[in-house]
């Protein structure tokens, strides 16, 4: 009977887990998708940027923008 219960405890929590990595995965897809529109955005802005390079603007928004983004979903950085 402990085994039964211990078995599907395992079960659940695998379920839940597998649940959760998916989601993760959709939100990584909606991340890069915003993030190529955000490039897009940045790329055809009318506004003057202040360094050699406007890719290196836009490298940079790409970068906080990503790690804004995993804090905001693994606040503790800790990936499962």
């Amino acid at each position: 009977d402990l085994l039964r219960i211990l078995t599907q405890r395992t079960d659940d929590t695998e379920r839940i887990i597998q649940q959760r990595r998916k989601r993760i995965i959709e939100l990584e897809n909606e991340v890069v998708q915003l993030d190529n529109l955000l490039i897009y955005s940045l790329a055809k802005s009318p506004y003057h940027f202040h360094s050699n390079s406007s890719t290196d603007i836009v490298k940079s928004g790409h970068l906080e923008l990503m790690n804004s983004t995993l804090l905001k979903l693994c606040p503790s950085g800790i990936w499962v």
